[in-house]
């Protein structure tokens, strides 16, 4: 079985890895679990007692210890982010490790290491200003600096992070999953990809290169000034007291270093694995273990601190004990004169129970018992469940964590406790009072939090997983997901059935209607050459549609479709992966258009330099203005027309100026519906005025010239003003879905924030679509006369005199993707708002829902019906009389009947138009 699915990996993206660790015996793993066990013990004391001292002792407050603080911190975390994981592994069968784990180690890994990195290059400089300008020190270093230089420290390790575990996860994990280390490390890993690792080896090495060859200068441009300071002090007794501040950070520095260049700097560094362990457990156990023993043994102050530390700790029992009479009198005095204040608490008494000798002994043999059992029984069931793989699951990964956190909760009480049974004096100090609460506080809100966190960890394996989670297909149908859910799917079943019934139904009688007519034309031409050829024009469409649509038909209709999977899925192959793959030789083969195009392609492809030649020479004088030919006709013609253009040019102005006027006086439309409308009306009047005044100029003039800025200018803004058109009606869509479907959420969801950046979202994606439009980079040097009352990209691009075929398409797959996406928006949001109003049991409340909604459904239509005529017609391109009456409608009609369709259809607006009217009469 493990052979077979490591076979198989190189199917799948792998989910986890094995940690393989060091090879050998059960006595070599003991030895190894023990010596790394002392390791992380020693790194968390020793670590953990240079911060205690550093923190408690005031005259070690100074940037220098600042700073080696932060390092003890450092070196914590860095030997805390490997040992648990390896000395579990060291007895565990599986040394399982998850994809999202080995990223985190090698996130935490790459981060702290960084850091250490930048450290140590930060205290370097700190000594550097301390020795060769003492008298700049305190005012350089001073607390706000130290702070920064810290923060940038982690920003930079930071920053690495991020960009090492990014790129090495986003590389395909494909071949074996087992990882020839203890640790995740990167080396390791890139040995496991099935990709041209060498981008990620060169930008790894870059940054990693950059960001330690910085450190390393700096470290030895500060101790190259250091070294020359030194020796120009004519005290000997001077330079060795420097050169003591400075031996503990540079052996530090030759530690990290020198172990950090021996893994990744030496010749076959990824080929001598073995070598690379044993050097990793140096500098990822045995440096962090050393750095506080060596700044510790090597710095006086240390030592005094530590010296100091233990004689409070000795002396405060003699305090008690010899001056317990003295202590409680000034405490009885200063009571008595209520001046607590005066002299502040440096240490407590543990009161504990009150009794005589035999009742402490009584409680000291009952909690030690308590706790003995309380260690022995949590320790054991840690050990059980990291030991026995069949309890690695969920449920009892939380279970081990609540036994640790046990372990930990009786442990921060129960010694002091026992000590204080037969003691004298009971004293804790301020400090270990607090350390104390703080453990006890830690550890019981982390058990409410983890005991909260079992709960639901119950619920998810009894209530959600009583189904299977495998999907018994290839994709993720409809059908085969249905079947999983532990829900009743009735409702879903029967949106899904409605949904795609209408759509379907819709377009296959759209394309029986068509082909219908088509049929009795093509029976009613005389020419059998002329049948034939519109027969080869519609006979891909037919094959496609058969074989689209008779898929379809065979899996979603057949009787017993849900029943036999194994059938739909043969089905499923037929209409995900052969139908799109027949679609272009079908067009092609049978598409006299499509062959035509391909020989001519090959021709032009042939001949690139008899190409090339022609359009240079036509670009030799590119047009700087155009001419807009607009409509023909007469004079009588043109002043009609004339008459049109602006009595709906005036209409558009005074409607949609009237609705922006009443919405923004009429507290009571102040809503979001009304916001999008108000700019739904700000919108159509910039849409028609980027047309209207121009076409109404040219109507009665003899040149009707237009600059090329003035063109680009022109197709910005009618690009721009039209694609926001189309975002914002896809948001009043979205705005209607909130009201209508989440009422009581509507208010919190749609707030004035969101209402505008929704509205500012549109703006923007107008304002990328206008930006994207390449129709200008084009060289127009044929004619220059456009065939419309405006600049539209369709005339643009018949003046062009080079291959238009990438703006067509970049222009189509934008286009088709805002309104494709518009859409979707529109008919989900219209489609869940259908289904809470059939839910309804109200008539009235049916009607008033629908009447909120009819103006918005009438204004999309409009829309989206106008620029479907106009653009995804058959020849719209060639057929541009049909398109300039097309144009009136969407450029002009359009505007001046939306404040129209809004105020007749909407009962608010008409409440808002008459008391505005009664306001002015009563003026």
């Amino acid at each position: 079985m493990t052979t077979h699915r490591h076979e198989n990996l190189s199917t799948a993206p792998l989910r986890e890895f094995v940690l393989e660790g060091f090879r050998g015996g059960a006595e070599t793993q003991a030895l190894l679990f023990a010596v790394f066990l002392a390791l992380y013990m020693a790194s968390i004391m020793g670590n953990l007692t240079m911060i205690t001292v550093i923190t408690l002792d005031a005259r070690l407050h100074s940037p220098m210890y600042f700073f080696l603080k932060n390092l003890s911190f450092l070196d914590f975390c860095y030997s805390s982010v490997f040992a648990p994981k390896a000395l579990t592994n060291f007895f565990s069968s599986s040394k399982v490790i998850s994809l999202r784990g080995c990223a985190a180690q090698l996130f935490f890994f790459s981060l702290l290491g960084t850091t250490e990195a930048l450290l140590l290059a930060v205290m370097a400089y700190d000594r550097f200003m301390a020795i060769c300008n003492p008298l700049y020190y305190p005012v350089t270093m001073c607390h706000m600096v130290c702070t920064l230089l810290v923060l940038g420290s982690y920003c930079g390790g930071c920053l690495n992070a991020i960009v090492e575990t990014s790129l090495t996860f986003k590389l395909p994990f494909c071949g074996s999953d087992r990882i020839d280390h203890f640790f995740c490390d990167v080396l390791p890993l890139l040995r496991l990809t099935c990709a041209d690792t060498a981008l990620n080896e060169l930008v790894m090495f870059s940054i990693c290169g950059f960001i330690l060859l910085g450190a390393a200068i700096g470290i030895l441009t500060s101790y190259g000034y250091i070294t020359v300071t030194i020796l120009r002090m004519p005290s000997g007794s001077g330079r060795h007291k420097v050169f003591s501040t400075c031996g503990s950070h540079l052996t530090a520095v030759c530690l990290f270093y020198g172990t950090g260049f021996v893994v990744y700097g030496q010749p076959g560094a990824v080929e001598s694995m073995e070598q690379g362990k044993v050097v990793s457990i140096f500098y990822t156990q045995v440096t962090p273990m050393l750095n506080p023993l060596i700044y510790s043994l090597r710095n006086k102050d240390v030592k005094d601190a530590l010296r100091r530390l233990g004689q409070r700790r000795a002396a405060l029992e003699l305090i008690w004990t010899g001056n317990k009479a003295a202590v409680v009198s000034r405490a009885m005095t200063t009571q008595r004169h209520g001046s607590f204040s005066a002299v502040p608490l440096r240490e407590f008494v543990l009161v504990g129970f009150r009794g005589g000798v035999e009742t402490q002994a009584l409680l000291f043999a009952l909690f030690l018992a308590l706790y003995m059992v309380t260690m022995m029984g949590n320790l054991t069931m840690v050990v059980v469940i990291t030991l026995d793989a069949r309890l690695h699951s969920p449920m009892y990964f939380f279970l081990k964590n609540l036994s640790f956190l046990d372990l930990c909760y009786s442990s921060v009480i129960a010694p002091n406790a026992l000590a204080n049974f037969f003691s004298s004096s009971k004293v804790i100090t301020f400090a270990g009072c607090a350390t104390q609460f703080f453990f006890l506080s830690v550890f019981a809100n982390t058990e409410t939090f983890l005991l909260a966190v079992m709960a639901y960890d119950r619920f998810m394996a009894i209530c959600s997983t009583l189904r299977s989670n495998h999907i018994n297909h290839f994709f993720c149908d409809v059908r085969p997901l249905l079947q999983l859910a532990c829900a009743d799917t009735a409702l879903n079943e029967l949106v899904v059935f409605g949904l795609c019934g209408l759509i379907i139904v819709s377009t296959t009688l759209a394309v029986l209607i068509s082909y219908g007519y088509i049929t009795v034309t093509i029976l009613r031409m005389h020419s059998g050459s002329r049948r034939h050829k519109f027969f080869s024009t519609c006979g891909s469409h037919l094959t496609a549609a058969s074989l689209f649509y008779g898929t379809l038909f065979v899996m979603y209709a057949q009787p017993g479709a849900v029943e036999s999977m194994e059938q739909g899925k043969v089905v499923s192959i037929f209409y995900t992966q052969v139908i799109p793959m027949l679609k272009p030789l079908i067009y092609s083969l049978w598409n006299e258009d499509v062959k035509d195009a391909l020989r001519r392609l090959g021709q032009r492809w042939a001949a690139p330099a008899v190409t090339t030649h022609r359009h240079r020479n036509l670009s030799a004088v590119p047009w700087q203005e155009f001419v807009l030919v607009g409509f023909r006709g007469e004079v009588a013609t043109q002043a009609l027309l004339f008459t049109v253009f602006l009595a709906l040019y005036t209409v558009t102005i005074m409607g949609n100026l009237t609705m922006i006027m009443v919405i923004t006086l009429d507290a009571r439309l102040h809503s979001p519906m009304y916001f999008f409308l108000k700019n739904l009306s700000f919108l159509d009047l910039c849409y028609s005025s980027v047309i209207a005044p121009n076409a109404l100029a040219n109507f009665f003039s003899s040149s009707r010239v237009i600059t090329f800025i003035g063109c680009a200018t022109q197709l910005c803004f009618f690009s721009l003003s039209a694609t926001t058109e189309a975002f914002l009606l896809a948001v009043m869509a979205y705005d209607r879905f909130m009201a209508i479907c989440s009422p009581l959420r509507y208010h919190m969801t749609m707030s004035p924030t969101t209402c505008a950046c929704l509205v500012l979202g549109s703006y923007c994606g107008g304002c990328l679509n206008s930006i994207v439009h390449l129709t200008f980079q084009l060289p127009f040097c044929s004619s220059n006369r456009i065939d419309h009352f405006f600049c539209d990209v369709h005339p643009l691009l018949q003046l062009a005199c080079a291959d238009t075929a990438l703006n067509e398409l970049l222009l189509f797959g934008i286009c088709g993707f805002i309104i494709v996406s518009t859409v979707l928006v529109i008919l989900v949001s219209y489609g869940y708002i259908t289904v809470t109003i059939l839910r309804m049991r109200s008539g009235s409340g049916r009607v008033r829902v629908f009447s909120t909604c009819g103006s918005h459904m009438t204004a999309v239509s409009l829309f989206y019906g106008t620029v479907f005529v106009m653009y995804a017609q058959p020849g719209a391109v060639e057929s541009m009389e049909q398109g300039k009456v097309v144009s009136i409608f969407y450029t002009q009609v359009i505007p001046m009947l939306n404040p129209l369709i809004y105020s007749l259809r909407n009962k608010d607006v008409k409440d808002a138009l008459r008391r505005l009217g009664q306001r002015r009469a009563a003026l």
